[in-house]
């Protein structure tokens, strides 16, 4: 059993000047809170065991969003659930843990969905969103020399409150409504997982040689909170090579790796507010290092 809390005490101050010599000045907030923990594991036998725990948790993520005439957003709080269980098998070559999880979010700082706002660097907070759902995760050895990594997600996310502005033909604010309640998230996959392998050869001619391949994938995404454009799922393809050898009593490693080797056009991110603002993935990468041990 686990159990604790934690006390945050956080302060934030937006400063600017005009003109030389023009005086600092700007909005200041400043926000605390209690935020408790507590967790159980119960271990029935030894490859099995069962937990589950709960967090709270209190940040300041919205130091560099501003509101209207620059104000400081409120900190984002997040509650989590989390219950799962996790194997240990073939004497602990293997693990693996399966878990559900919901994770609750207030004051989520965004882009201002009114577009001369948010051109101009203004955020606004959604009142609360919620993702829920399962993780699987798998690691080890599955043969000498043979290891792999592989993890999946499905991910129910949803906007569960929000605030809208109502405006007039001048653009004036004459009432609220809901919002995007009810929407998804921005940047939040319903499906997502990747696996990776790689294999080292033990003896013979190729000792010491190290190979790896592996793919990571991304369905479909929300690219704002109104939901009205979506960045395309996509899988990229990731490759490996590594050689590791002895010089007197050095060892150096030399490896190359090759991310997105199908050079394949994916959008990773958005800011949340157009369709002009959506992140560009990497194109076909190779990197290259070594690494001496003395």
């Amino acid at each position: 059993m686990l159990a604790g809390f934690r006390y945050d005490d956080a302060e934030v101050t937006n400063l600017s000047s005009f003109g030389a010599g023009g005086a600092l000045s700007g909005p200041s907030r400043s926000d605390s809170d209690i935020n408790p923990r507590f967790g159980l594991l119960w271990q029935p036998i030894p490859e099995l065991a069962l937990y589950g725990n709960y967090v709270e948790n209190f940040g300041m993520p919205n130091v560099f969003n501003s509101g209207i005439g620059g104000s400081a957003l409120g900190p984002e709080t997040a509650q989590q659930w989390e219950a799962g269980i996790k194997t240990e098998l073939f004497e602990r070559r293997l693990s693996s843990t399966l878990s559900w999880f919901q994770l609750t979010k207030q004051n989520i700082g965004v882009s201002s969905s009114d577009p001369k706002l948010a051109l101009q660097g203004v955020s606004e907070p959604i009142g609360e969103a919620q993702n829920s759902g399962v993780e699987w995760d798998v690691s080890g050895a599955i043969l000498p020399g043979w290891n792999i990594i592989a993890s999946y997600a499905y991910i129910d996310s949803e906007i569960t409150q929000d605030v809208g502005l109502v405006r007039d033909g001048q653009g004036n604010v004459i009432g609220t409504s809901p919002g995007n309640t009810g929407n998804r998230l921005p940047n939040v996959p319903e499906h997502g997982g990747s696996i990776w392998n790689t294999y080292q050869f033990q003896s013979g001619r190729l000792h010491g040689l190290k190979l790896g391949a592996g793919l990571v994938a991304r369905s479909e995404r929300e690219g704002n909170k109104e939901n009205n454009f979506q960045m395309p799922g996509y899988a990229l393809v990731n490759l490996m090579a590594g050689y590791e050898f002895k010089v007197g009593k050095s060892k150096i490693l030399a490896q190359l790796n090759v991310d997105n080797l199908l050079d394949k056009n994916y959008y990773p991110n958005s800011v949340g507010f157009g369709r002009e603002r959506i992140d560009v993935g990497a194109p076909r990468t190779f990197m290259g290092s070594i690494k001496v041990e003395f």
